[in-house]
């Protein structure tokens, strides 16, 4: 099955965290077996604090990223990313884990954090 990895970068726009859990939840093939495995993760497992006052908790750390087939970063407010075009330690250090070949998708700002991976 197609492994999705969310990953939860503080401060999480909180709908587009939704986003990618939703749709590929749901996705199911003709008689009815899911055809994704979705799974959320952070830098940890604690919450991730969002741009809206509420925090996310995700399911898996961030050891997740190194099994996903898809790893879909959502919009973020993720200042090193954002205004400076870097990655702190621990966010290099995650993404770290994808293995070559996995499909990586950003959903609004998460962008700049695939952009500051490079």
């Amino acid at each position: 099955m197609h492994r999705v990895a969310v990953l939860l970068l503080a401060p999480v726009v909180g709908f587009d965290a939704t986003i990618a859990p939703l749709l590929f939840a749901n996705a199911v093939d003709g008689a009815g077996s899911a055809l994704y495995e979705v799974v959320t993760c952070g830098l940890t497992t604690d919450p991730v604090p969002s741009t809206s006052g509420f925090a996310l908790v995700p399911a898996a750390g961030p050891e997740a990223l190194a099994t996903a087939d898809t790893v879909v970063v959502p919009g973020t407010r993720y200042g090193p990313a954002r205004a400076g075009g870097v990655l702190d330690a621990d966010v290099s250090a995650a993404l770290s884990r994808i293995r070559p070949g996995t499909r990586l998708v950003s959903i609004c700002t998460g962008a700049f954090v695939l952009a500051a991976a490079g």
